[in-house]
């Protein structure tokens, strides 16, 4: 039956692939209109979140989040950075003013990104890290590269669940 037909589905055409750009789905028509009409917005994108002790749009803290941000563009595979300062931009700042983000724009989709690349991006954006200036990096091309960090706050968290759920549903794991 069907199990059948995806083992020998698999045997004949080998391993799976999740890329939104083979073969011949809408998928991949879109990613290729995409990477023919709109180039510098055909890969995936990044956030560089800014969380500030002071305002963002102070002079002071706008001034390093622009450097910070003009320091990711032309990078390798960056293929634009767009600032919370930026027309436009005002939405990606936070109604509190404390919290900021910039969007990386890759010129890849993240499995075709090299990591290198990526690294690249996060290691430049750390390196403004301050005190009151805190900076974070999120979206699918940062998390193929930084992996989650399992930490004592986590397995107590785990371990709470476990117990919690033996004791709701008594069972046993």
């Amino acid at each position: 039956g069907c199990r059948a037909g995806s083992v020998w589905g698999t045997a004949w055409h080998g391993v799976f692939e999740n890329k939104f750009n083979g073969g011949n789905s809408e998928s991949a028509h879109a990613q290729t209109l995409l990477n023919d009409r709109f180039p510098s917005r055909a890969g995936d994108q990044a956030q560089v979140v800014f969380h500030t002790a002071a305002a963002v749009t102070s002079p002071a803290v706008q001034g390093r989040v622009t450097v910070t941000l003009s320091q990711l563009r032309g990078l390798p595979d960056v293929a634009a950075v767009f600032s919370p300062f930026d027309a436009g931009g005002g939405s990606q700042i936070s109604r509190d003013g404390h919290i900021a983000y910039g969007i990386v724009q890759f010129d890849k989709t993240t499995q075709d990104l090299p990591k290198a690349s990526i690294q690249t991006v996060i290691d430049k954006a750390n390196a403004n890290t301050a005190a009151g200036f805190d900076i974070q990096l999120g979206g699918s091309p940062i998390t193929k590269v930084q992996k989650f960090a399992f930490g004592a706050a986590e397995g107590v968290g785990i371990l709470a669940a476990i117990i919690i759920l033996l004791l709701a549903f008594g069972s046993a794991i």
